[in-house]
């Protein structure tokens, strides 16, 4: 729908887009939505979704890619981060082809009890791979990939939820780079 760039702070759907050292804060619906060649390194969103409790037509994501899939690769985000977000702090789904690289979640509201969903939206992501650093207590699953399909993952979780990194589903999915960490230690 041609709506969905109304309240985004950058918009590059389609497009090889390069985003570097840019900073997107308090848009209502997204911080970032780029699909299908996006490029991003070094941003950050802050607070993306703020004051919003409606979310019956869409939900806000800090980092909002759905669908990327044509390129090779589709998505790359690099030393990325996501502050505070009021739905999810990282939102990618049909997908192939990605490439996230120490991407920071810190404290994101989340949809449903999810600070960052891979997949889970329409339960395709494929062929890519995800290192993340999250942190938070608003949420019981930081991480949450469903029906990954050849995908590794990567990186640190703290949090005292048993389900703080969850994956549902899918198939050839690594996870054994990825640490949870208790959030006192």
């Amino acid at each position: 729908m041609s709506t969905h760039y109304f309240g985004c702070g950058y918009y590059a759907p389609n497009c090889d887009a390069t985003f570097i050292n840019c900073t997107a804060e308090g848009n209502s619906m997204n911080g970032f939505y780029t699909t299908n060649g996006g490029k991003l390194y070094n941003c950050v969103e802050r607070e993306t979704g703020i004051g919003r409790t409606d979310f019956s037509y869409r939900v806000p994501a800090g980092y909002y890619s759905v669908p990327t899939r044509s390129t090779n690769p589709s998505l790359v985000m690099e030393n990325c981060t996501s502050i505070n977000s009021n739905g999810y702090g990282l939102q990618v789904d049909f997908a192939k082809n990605v490439q996230i690289k120490n991407f920071h979640l810190e404290n994101p509201a989340g949809i449903n009890g999810k600070g960052a969903s891979l997949g889970g939206t329409n339960g395709q992501f494929s062929d890519s791979s995800v290192d993340i650093i999250a942190s938070g207590d608003r949420v019981d699953t930081l991480v949450w990939a469903k029906n990954n399909q050849n995908v590794r993952y990567s990186g640190e979780i703290t949090s005292d939820s048993p389900r703080a990194f969850l994956v549902e589903g899918g198939g050839n999915v690594q996870t054994s780079g990825m640490k949870v960490t208790p959030a006192g230690e």
